[in-house]
């Protein structure tokens, strides 16, 4: 629609169409007269002139338009044309306005001196019937009432028609050339003859005067004709116009409109007048500058053949008293100049005026600009780019010719040879003869070639004796097209000291332009010319510059054209250039420099420490924008040389370490050059660094730059990606390097925060990082961010509108570490922009910051097809670094490495195809040269030459060579392929969950991809996988076999066949057995001798075959695989309990039972330790949820499998369906079964389709029934499916009626339904997936629990009760909340426990709200993978909580306080779900497949006791009497009378003493206990009844008087006792009397342990002093009132220990003596007489050893440590023969049972320990646990099934 009309009244009457237009247009090319030469413009300026006309007149409905030309429907035969001209004169009304429009030859007849415009069918000999007379236009304009009339006449030409022209305009004879065509002119073809044509007066003058009779008749008419008299009418074929014409549209088209927008008539003559004048103006300026090029005589230009000047052409008016006459509207949409097009090349680094350039060409000059380099833009397109350019696609009017500029910005170089290119970007070459070519097939574009090269007066560029400026001369000199194309070149080469001098002016010169008189290319050069005069850049060319060419004289080639009237047609500010300045989820790198802002005063600090150190880390957390601050800020700097001087001379390189960094730093090392100059360096620069660090200083001390800087990016690859025998050895090579040559190495390191933790562990970077470190801020300050907002815009001419930037400010300040997103977010507004205007409406559709990444990526994957799903499921996977104990990251691999037997390469590359064009991926090609390359003059990559396709003989030198002969260095790299960034992974929730759901799997399968890498390299059997290693793999293999690499394939079978191999050479063993056992019973007698050498050998190979299986056992329950490791120690009891004394003898009595201890202890901590009594294993792949029924028999669980099976309480299976569709997921279930247990039952099943399911289950069948698995299958029916969420169902609940079902959803509502199907209500609210539903116990409360960090309360009509904001006051941001994973109810349904992400859980007060405590699991509070907590539960009674998570262990708490428990282990993958039955028994579900079934070991009352010291009655049989001495003044009594601790009853407590009791010991005989303790009393007690019989007291001193140890002599009549007084005293037991013989003094420290010879007057002592002492004791009491005896000696002082001595013991047959001391060994010597001798060393224990005891023959010592373990040893041998787990802190005291069947230990921290080493008792214990598994797991092989049978 038209701007505003303004307030003239024929235009109201014209808008409001009260008047009339009548528009008759003729134009006429082609001539039936032979004499009349066809002309080229009238028909296209006719079709032209309709087209402006009907855009000026849009706003008038009142019009009528009639064309008539060569091409159009009416041609203009005289007969048509006469009949319409009377028509609309006839028909026009006194209001209306008539224009007549006229193009062709006119001709003035002599004979009736009147001028005849020619018509297509005009005659030469019938002029006036056959033509239109302009004295009959006139007389029938004058007949019409219309009362404005306007002719326009361009019939204007040069000499008269019979003036003869060639085909280019020249005169015949003439010497010089005329670029220009004129009206009138000869036709293509040329005349028939020579005499065919008469020559014929100019009509101008006549056709002049009678128009001026004609508007002296009266007001109303208005004429206007294309040149004056005297002149001609010039046509240009790049206007595809006459000039006249032409200008006409322009006006009509907006630029002759007044202020108001309305365009009259006259306006219209003067604007067209002046721009004609100006235009041919422009075109002489040109055709001298062209004639001064061949005056100067470059390339054999002849003089003699310069080009004539245009004479002046003025449109000529003629109107008398005429009024105002308007003629149209300006349109509100004024057209830009057509076909112009920009192609800006930036090759250089950092500079931001090209920029600028760009913008002032696109508003100044109208150009559709193209720059290059954008983000994302790979440099190899680039020479697409310029052909696409300089031939552009035909569009609007075709008879224009395009005009083309083409910026070329680089660093030329030049061969030997002297084959020429310009290097750009990343080393692509433009070869000269290949550009020659391109512009010479741009046949129809006015070319405008500038090339800015500002190194080429570099003195290391081209040979020495070719300078800049003759390099470029060369270069114009070979691109110049000559003839009448319009072509310029213009070339300059800045200094390098002003490397943007000509650029600048370039932009000045432009900038300064006039926008309504425009800038011809003859008045750019001209002022270029001014404006560069006298600089440096002049100085050192001695030249003219800028050095030009122009050729083509038929037009103007316009730098910037006229744009009258542009500027009040209100054009937009915005001067977008398509240039994305932002690098969305990408780095910054050099090229983008230009755009990085924010962090100025972070590169400045890097610049400073680079200045003055030669080492630096950059340490930031993951997104704070690391790799962008050292390439767009720290070394676009440093190659600019402006903070450090000399620094554009440094060698700088950026590497990032990979797999194999040293290889990686190889390739880096190689410079640019020819492939024999690379092949030379690669193989020397191998051999420098296979000597380690010394060659590689010898390489950098060869390099000619000053400095060399290396820049190692992503750092944290050295530890996620390279292994250890890689990355010491590089980190070796660097250090040195530093070392010894600092003062020409600089290292650069960027590194993520978080795995600083990983590098401290090597001492030369750990000194790095902590002194020489600049640490990257998480955020950038509001200023700062601003600025990255803003001033990128503002370099490409984006406009962003204010409250946008306010929200992004906003949203940034409160999200740490989220740079990249508001990178990613500014791209996609780039991308959304409207009239180049970034928008806050678009920032509300993309979802804000953190949403925008989220439906990018789901968006993308969503539209690919099913199998190109999977596949990019399976990328992503493939494409993510699990971390351990931090983040997961980013993961390079190769793209081959994606391909495998699912997902075939075709797939593979569709679909990195789609995401790498959605910026999800990138896919990095072979990168060598690097990135970052130094300024040699070879510095650009040989195999670009890309002249193979020139027709050109001096192009294409460099053929391409067969990669497969170059050194391996050089070979090109297999592409490889990453997430494009972290954030990705941390954002994209459907990442995340495909993380957590397949995290044990991708663990175990890359640790098999390096071991079968290790295995394929050596081939060697020992690198195999055996035991629990190689069934792990197995089920991998067998469940995802296609998704395997080959290799891992080769080496899991390989595994799978050593074992066959294995398993048949131990039959083919036993076999041989059997048959010798046979031949010996056959033999008989006879062959005895030899029998029995085989018999003593098949004992041999059952010893080592118990021991074997014990090893087996221990190692099974160190990988908590507890019921293997349990059937193998019941095994080897079995066997070993099956010897018969003969085989015991052979095997030796000591031998037999030191086995048989070991596999006793063995068994022992199998059930101990081993709470897992059934493992259920039928999925085959992620068990997502288990539930135990209501009765506890039955349990149901669901698997990614889409299987779901009821199990009995025994682990056999009940029912087992299967989900419909291939790849539906069962991701939660719940049982709801009838009153009895033969009853129909109903399963809610939630699916990953987005549905629940409810199915009915028949009545349970007896079990031989159920042996087929379809039989199982048939037991089920579907009976109605559940249809309302969106997405995925996450879980389902069932209120305690069974009358309301709920279910969860990833949709983030909750659903509510009756049991038949029917929706209740859907509970929105939640803004993340909603991960868990629950109901109360009560049924009248629902909780849900979401990834927003919320729980919602609801009532179970729907109703709200209340919001739990879990992450309220945590800490946590508030953009980033840590998902709440579970929930569950307490029994009592007063609390509620919830589960996080992060690795902690908490319990809420229900009835307040209020937290009751929060507890952490987590080494930190980050919601990592590693940390999540998955699943919670609560005990039936309430007591006990479980928690459950990505640690595939169960930990359990004491729900009142939350103390920790014991941890339940055995998963080998994330738990997903728990359940209790109703006695208490817990199962488990995981992502490895299985169901396991816990017994939890019930709270004992012996490990709250804090235990100082130990004794068991020396009664031999069972049940055992022990006395345990605790800190609360104590002595308890207890009996023990099976293996079960929980069996050990108090039967009496001794309360006696005033403090802690410290030592108990029984007499010899049973009958007596003593006790001694703190208090400093020694009291007698009776063992039958706890009778006090005596007390006394007698240590004291200055230490205390605590009496610290007790021991009973052999015969019970003596006591002997230890103090902190540093003494020992010996007491006489006379019936209830304790009398004190004998004070023993010597030690000079507390005494801490004694113990009496059992047969001779010795005693022992232990002490703080460091010593054992050994002292020959009074054997008499002394006689009635004499006094004491002090016949006590010292005989001898064993200083041995290192450390304090902690307990003495004499062996009970004493022949020995043990002492234990804290420096954590045992001492052992043997006592001949009275002279010990020191025998053996036992050192084992990690910790200092703090108590000891003796077997009751001597050959076995049992000792305890303050790690909490008690270690068996063999006293002949020195071996250990079972180390035991049980205490949680210091072993206090150890005692054996005489028949040594139990073991009892105190500790303070860990209370009373029995442990029972009664092997049948054991055994049976282990298969009453054992029975279920054995019995109905069906991996197990026959003769485990069948193992506690009988």
């Amino acid at each position: 629609m038209p701007v505003s009309l303004g307030t003239s009244q024929p235009a109201q009457a014209l808008k409001s169409g009260a008047a009339k237009l009548w528009i008759l247009l003729i134009g006429v090319n082609h001539y039936q007269e032979e004499t009349l030469p066809s002309l080229q413009y009238p028909a296209p300026d006719t079709e032209g002139l309709a087209q402006a006309l009907s855009e000026a007149t849009q706003a008038f409905p009142s019009k009528e338009l009639s064309i008539y030309h060569d091409f159009a429907e009416q041609p203009p035969t005289a007969n048509a044309v006469r009949q319409r001209l009377a028509a609309v004169t006839h028909a026009a009304q006194s209001q209306d306005t008539v224009l007549v429009y006229f193009s062709g030859h006119g001709i003035f007849d002599e004979e009736t001196q009147e001028v005849v415009l020619c018509l297509s069918d005009t005659q030469r000999d019938a002029l006036h019937s056959t033509g239109l007379a302009l004295q009959d236009l006139l007389q029938a304009l004058n007949q019409s009432l219309a009362r404005q009339q306007l002719l326009w006449l361009d019939a204007c030409h040069s000499g008269g028609l019979g003036q003869r022209r060639n085909q280019k305009g020249d005169q015949k004879g003439s010497q010089r050339r005329h670029p220009g065509k004129s009206k009138g002119g000869a036709s293509k073809s040329g005349p028939k003859s020579k005499d065919a044509i008469a020559l014929t007066p100019d009509p101008t003058p006549q056709m002049v005067e009678v128009l001026r009779q004609r508007a002296a008749q009266g007001q109303g008419f208005y004429a206007m004709l294309s040149c004056d008299q005297t002149q001609q009418s010039w046509e240009f074929p790049e206007l595809g116009h006459g000039v006249f014409t032409y200008f006409l549209m322009r006006g009509l088209r907006g630029e002759a409109a007044d202020a108001q927008g309305l365009i009259d008539a006259d306006s219209l003559y003067k604007y067209v007048y002046h721009q004609t004048l100006r235009y041919i103006d422009k075109a002489n300026q040109q055709i001298r500058l062209v004639n001064r090029q061949k005056k100067s005589g470059r390339k054999g230009e002849n003089e003699t053949e310069l080009h004539t000047e245009y004479s002046l052409q003025t449109p000529k008016r003629i109107v008398e008293g005429m009024g105002e006459m308007v003629l149209g509207m300006r349109p509100l949409k004024v057209s830009a100049q057509p076909h112009r097009r920009a192609l800006i090349i930036d090759g250089l680094r950092g500079y931001q005026t090209t920029l600028a350039l760009s913008k002032v060409l696109q508003d100044l000059g109208q150009y559709s600009i193209d720059y290059w380099p954008q983000p994302g833009q790979t440099w190899d397109t680039v020479k697409t780019a310029i052909q696409a350019c300089l031939n552009p696609t035909p569009a609007g009017d075709s008879s224009l010719r395009p005009t083309v500029l083409l910026y070329l910005r680089g660093r030329l170089e030049q061969s030997p040879e002297g084959e020429a290119w310009l290097v750009l970007g990343e080393g692509v070459r433009i070869y000269r003869s290949w550009l020659r070519q391109v512009l010479r097939q741009a046949r129809e574009t006015q070319q405008l070639i500038v090339l800015d090269c500002p190194e080429a007066n570099h003195p290391e560029t081209g040979s020495a004796e070719t300078t800049g400026t003759t390099a470029l001369q060369a270069w114009i000199d070979d691109l110049q097209i000559e003839g009448d194309r319009g072509q310029c070149i213009m070339a300059a080469a800045s200094l390098m000291t002003q490397p943007e001098q000509f650029a600048k002016a370039l932009l000045k010169t432009l900038s300064d332009a006039n926008r309504h008189m425009g800038l011809p290319v003859a008045a750019w050069i001209a002022q270029l010319q001014l404006q560069l005069a006298g600089t440096p850049l002049a100085q050192a060319s001695q030249d003219i510059l800028p050095l030009s060419w122009l050729s083509g004289t038929q037009g103007v080639i316009e730098v910037v054209p006229s744009q009258v009237g542009i500027q009040a047609s209100g054009r937009s500010q915005a001067l977008d250039l398509g240039v994305c300045p932002y690098m969305g989820l990408r780095a910054f790198g050099l090229e983008q420099s230009q755009y990085f802002y924010g962090r100025e005063s972070l590169t400045q600090q890097i610049i400073e420490g680079l200045r003055h150190r030669e080492s630096l880390a950059v340490v930031g957390a993951s997104g704070s924008g690391k790799s962008s601050v050292l390439q767009a800020g720290v070394l676009a700097q440093l190659y600019q040389g402006k903070q450090i001087p000399g620094s554009e001379q440094w060698w700088i390189r950026v590497v990032r370490p990979g797999t194999a960094p040293i290889k990686t730093l190889a390739q880096q090392l190689v410079d640019p050059g020819t492939e024999r100059e690379r092949s030379y360096q690669a193989l020397q620069i191998e051999g420098l660094l296979y000597q380690g660090g010394d060659g590689f200083v010898q390489w950098l001390r060869s390099r000619p730059e000053p400095v060399v800087v290396l820049v190692i990016d992503q750092f944290e690859e050295l530890f996620t990606l390279a292994p250890e025998s890689e990355r010491q050895p590089f980190l070796d090579l660097l250090f040195e390097a530093l070392h010894y040559a600092s003062d020409r190495f600089k290292l650069v390191l960027a590194l993520r925060a978080d795995f600083v933790p990983n590098s401290l562990t090597y001492p030369a970077l750990a000194d790095l990082l902590q002194n020489h470190s600049v640490l990257v801020p998480p955020r950038l300050t509001p200023e700062a961010c601003r600025e990255a907002i803003l001033n990128p815009a503002e370099q490409v001419g984006l406009q962003i509108e204010p409250g946008l930037v306010e929200l992004l400010l906003q949203e940034v300040e409160q999200t740490a570490g989220e740079l990249p997103l508001l990178e990613f977010v500014l791209e996609k507004l780039w991308e959304n922009r409207q009239d180049g205007k970034l928008t806050l409406a678009a920032y509300q559709q993309l979802g804000g910051l953190r949403g925008a990444l989220e439906r990018q990526a789901q968006a993308v994957y969503d539209s690919l097809g099913t199998r190109a799903q999977d596949c990019a499921r399976w990328i992503f996977l493939a494409l993510t670094q699990l971390g351990e104990g931090t983040e997961d990251t980013r993961r390079r691999v190769l793209r081959s490495d994606l391909v495998v037997a699912k997902y075939p390469r075709s797939l593979v590359d569709e679909t990195l195809h789609v995401l790498t064009a959605a910026k999800l991926v990138v896919i990095r090609a072979d990168e060598t040269p690097p990135f970052g390359y130094s300024r040699g003059p070879n510095d650009s990559d040989d195999n670009d030459s890309g002249d193979n396709d020139s027709d050109d003989s001096d192009s294409g030198k460099n053929a391409a060579e067969d990669p497969s002969e170059r050194p391996p260095l050089l070979r090109p790299t297999e592409p490889t392929v990453e997430v494009v960034h972290e954030s990705l992974i941390r954002h994209w929730s459907t990442l995340r969950w495909w993380l957590e759901e397949n995290r044990t799997r991708l663990q175990l399968q890359r640790q098999l991809s390096q071991l079968a890498a290790d295995w394929q390299s050596q081939e060697q059997p020992d690198f195999l996988l055996t035991g629990v290693r190689l069934a792990d793999a197995e089920k991998l293999y067998i469940n995802y076999t296609d998704e395997l690499p080959e290799v891992v394939q080769r080496f899991i079978e390989a595994g799978i066949t050593a074992r066959q191999q294995r398993q048949q050479a131990e039959k083919r063993r036993l076999r041989r057995a059997q048959l010798t056992a046979a031949a010996i019973g056959l033999l008989g007698v006879v062959s005895l001798g030899l029998g029995g050498v085989a018999y003593r050998q098949n004992v041999r190979a059952q010893l080592q075959n118990i021991a074997a299986l014990n090893a087996s056992s221990e190692a099974l329950l160190a990988s908590h695989q507890s019921l293997d490791a349990l059937q193998q120690g019941i095994q080897s009891g079995q066997q070993i309990e099956q010897f018969s004394w003969v085989q015991k003898q052979i095997a030796g009595p000591q031998r037999w039972s030191n086995l048989r201890l070991q596999t006793a202890g063995t068994l022992e901590q199998a059930l101990r330790f081993g709470r897992e009594i059934n493992r259920l294993e039928r999925h085959s792949q992620a068990a997502n949820a288990v539930q135990f029924s209501a009765d506890g028999q039955r349990l149901v669980s669901a698997s990614n499998d889409g299987s779901v099976i009821v199990w009995r309480r025994d682990g056999s299976v009940l029912t087992q369906l299967k989900l419909a569709g291939e790849g539906v997921r069962a991701t939660d279930v719940r049982l709801i079964v009838g009153e009895t247990e033969t009853a129909e039952a109903n399963l809610l099943i939630a699916t990953s389709e987005g549905n629940v399911e409810l199915w009915r289950v028949s009545r349970e069948q007896g079990r031989q029934e159920q042996e087929e698995q379809g039989q199982r299958e048939n037991q089920s029916e579907l009976k109605s499916t559940l249809s309302s969420h969106t997405d995925w169902v996450t879980s389902v609940a069932v209120s305690p009626d069974g009358q309301v079902l709920a279910s969860a959803s990833r949709d983030r509502t909750v659903r509510l339904w009756k049991r038949d199907g029917t929706l209740i209500k859907t509970l929105s609210g939640h803004t993340g997936w909603v991960n868990r539903v629950r109901f109360s116990p009560d049924g009248t409360t629902l909780a849900s629990a979401s990834e927003d960090g919320t729980i919602r309360l609801w009532k179970r009509d729907g109703t709200l009760l209340k919001t739990l904001d879990v992450n309220k006051g945590q800490g946590e941001p508030a953009d980033t909340p840590v998902r709440i994973t579970d929930v569950a109810f307490s029994p009592n349904g007063q609390s509620l426990a919830a589960t996080r992400s992060n690795g902690s859980f908490g319990l809420w007060s229900l009835a307040t709200g209020v937290l009751q405590y929060q507890i952490s699991q987590a080494k930190t509070d980050a919601p990592t993978a590693q940390n999540r907590l998955t699943a919670v539960a609560f005990s039936p009674d309430g007591t006990t909580l479980a928690v459950a998570g990505a640690d595939a262990q169960v930990q359990l708490w004491r729900a009142s306080d939350g103390l920790k428990l014991d941890p339940l282990r055995g998963h080998a993958g994330e738990i997903t779900a728990l359940s209790f039955s109703p006695d208490g028994e817990l199962a488990s579900s995981s992502t490895d497949g299985t169901l396991r079934l816990w017994q939890l070991r019930s709270p004992s009352p012996l490990a709250d006791l804090g235990i100082h010291s130990v004794a068991v009655s020396p009664t031999t049989t069972a049940p055992y009497l022990v006395a345990t001495a605790d800190f609360e003044g104590d002595v308890t009594l207890w009996e023990q009378q099976s293996n079960s601790e929980e069996a050990a009853a108090v039967l009496r407590t001794l309360s006696g003493h005033q403090g802690a009791v410290e030592a108990v010991a029984f007499n010899p005989a049973g009958t007596h206990l003593a006790s001694a303790g703190s208090d400093n009393q020694v009291i007698l007690w009776r063992a039958a009844d706890g009778t006090r019989l005596a007390s006394a007291t007698g240590h004291g001193g200055d230490r205390g008087d605590r009496i610290t140890s007790v021991a009973f002599s052999h015969d019970g009549k003596r006591l002997a006792t230890g103090g902190a007084d540093k003494t020992v005293r010996l007491w006489s037991v006379v019936g209830d009397r304790l009398t004190l013989l004998s004070t023993l003094s010597g030690h000079t420290d507390e005494v801490t342990s004694v113990s009496v010879h059992p047969l001779r007057p010795l005693q022992l002592s232990g002490s703080y002093d460091k010593t054992v002492r050994l002292w020959q004791i009074p054997t008499d009491a002394p006689p009635a009132g004499k006094p004491l005896s002090t016949k006590a000696t010292l005989v001898q002082t064993l200083s041995e220990p290192n450390e304090a001595v902690s307990a003495v013991q004499f062996s009970p047959q004493g022949d020995r003596i043990a002492a234990a001391s804290w420096d954590s060994q045992l001492y052992v010597w043997q006592l001949q007489g009275q002279s010990p001798q020191l025998r053996t060393t036992l050192g084992g224990h990690d910790g200092g050893v703090s108590a000891l005891t003796f077997s009751h023959d001597g050959q076995t010592l049992v000792s305890g440590s303050a790690n909490g373990t008690v270690q068996l040893w063999n006293l002949q041998t020195g071996q250990r023969l079972k180390q035991l787990f049980g205490d949680a802190g210091t072993v206090n005291a150890l005692a054996l049972s005489a028949d040594a069947q139990l073991l009892v230990s105190g500790a303070k921290q860990g209370g009373l320990g029995l442990w029972t080493m009664q092997l049948p008792a054991l055994i049976t214990e282990g298969c009453d646990r054992l029975g279920s598994y054995l019995h109905t797991n069906p991996t197990l092989a026959p003769e485990s099934q069948t193992l506690c049978e009988g």
